[in-house]
């Protein structure tokens, strides 16, 4: 009896359209890159196959049916169009601030020449301060001068009580001008070096509204005085220094007042204790007294 063998004609010819299909499936799918229609730049454009490009920062190359473009490389740093490569350390012509250094990319995007800025390099538009470096300030006479943010120029202010030049920067005084000097009432107010506040003095003879000065301190002194006779008549001046001036007196023999003025006449019977109290335009005080001695004068009788 003849064996029986399997035939697999039917199985081929099944399978031959399945075939077909899974290919054009896994093409596609983008099996093949040259001919990925998603992964294509300007599908219509001819070019030399395998020539490369640039466009923006991707490397690109022609398609081996020498129409489009696939993209080879997205360049982190650029694509250099001169080169055709992706540029190996950054972008042509590109800055950047590296403390007082401006650095710029070369041409060839292979690395950085180095500027030493002398005014700064500006880290905010990468590039050397034309002018000054931002932040800086100067006095200028009464006037604060300030860097602008771009170190392109200064801006000015003007110092209603002068510009510090003696702190650590330069700025505009807030309260007065170091060393102005003004009273008030018996204390004497100078404005420290800072500019920001006024250190104060007790003037004892009173403060000087003119000079803005402390008067000296005020004192008197009783002139004329010396031994008299009972009966005699005898005159005191009161001779004042330092205080404000415009003097007021005032005389006293113990508790009475005889006198108010510069001088006076007294007639004492006896030894007494005379007293000067003398009052300047601030109201600052001094006194003084005097004893004055009165003599008796003895009578001598013809042939005693």
């Amino acid at each position: 009896m003849p064996t029986l063998r399997p035939s697999y004609h039917w199985m081929i010819r099944l399978s031959t359209p399945l075939l077909a299909v899974a290919l054009l499936v896994l093409s596609a799918c983008g099996g093949s890159k040259s001919s990925s229609i998603t992964n294509v730049k300007d599908a219509t454009t001819e070019c030399q196959p395998a020539s490369l490009r640039c466009d923006g920062d991707e490397l690109q190359q022609c398609r081996s049916e020498g129409k489009g473009f696939i993209v080879v490389d997205s360049c982190a740093n650029g694509c250099n169009a001169t080169s055709l490569a992706c540029n190996a350390a950054c972008k042509p012509r590109t800055t950047k601030c590296e403390n007082d250094d401006q650095l710029t990319c070369a041409d060839d995007g292979s690395g950085f020449n180095r500027e030493t800025c002398d005014k700064g390099c500006n880290v905010n538009t990468s590039v050397c301060n034309t002018a000054c470096k931002p932040g800086d300030v100067k006095c200028e006479g009464d006037t604060l001068v300030s860097c602008n943010k771009d170190g392109t120029g200064w801006t000015i202010e003007s110092c209603v009580h002068g510009c510090n030049t003696t702190a650590t920067t330069a700025t505009c005084r807030s309260v007065c001008r170091t060393g102005e000097t003004k009273c008030d009432g018996n204390k004497l107010l100078t404005c420290n070096v800072a500019g920001d506040s006024f250190n104060e003095q007790a003037c004892i003879g009173g403060c000087d509204s003119d000079t803005t000065t402390c008067n000296d301190p005020m004192s008197v002194t009783i002139e004329g005085g010396r031994p008299i006779a009972s009966g005699d008549t005898l005159t005191l001046a009161g001779i004042v220094s330092g205080g404000s001036g415009g003097y007021s007196y005032s005389w006293f023999d113990g508790a009475t007042e005889i006198g108010s003025g510069e001088t006076v006449d007294v007639a004492p019977g006896t030894t007494t204790t005379y007293k000067v109290v003398v009052r300047d335009s601030d109201g600052n005080t001094a006194s003084a007294e005097i004893t004055i001695e009165v003599t008796t004068i003895l009578n001598a009788n013809a042939g005693d």
